[in-house]
């Protein structure tokens, strides 16, 4: 498969998607991702491309840290209590 070239419009519009797309996952907001693109769609293709691949990839980011910081926050809560219980029986 041939690697399309990609500009450095795109790029740095996959990045400040990336960007949004984390921050609205880690704030938990239930904002549709198709909204938020500045770019328009038919004057600068590649940028909003870019934008909307780059805050689609950062909101799965994001959920996934927002996931993994959950359990690890759960997994601390009950260590602490099984650590509570293990005093108490003393």
């Amino acid at each position: 498969m041939k690697r399309q070239p990609q500009s450095e419009k795109h790029l740095n519009a996959y990045h400040e998607g990336y960007k949004k797309g984390i921050s609205i996952a880690l704030k938990d907001e239930k904002l549709v991702l198709k909204k938020l693109n500045p770019y328009h769609l038919i004057v600068n293709r590649q940028a909003w491309e870019g934008f909307r691949t780059g805050a689609t990839d950062g909101f799965k980011q994001g959920v996934r840290q927002l996931q993994q910081h959950l359990s690890y926050k759960r997994l601390k809560e009950l260590d602490k209590l099984k650590s509570n219980s293990v005093e108490q029986e003393r």
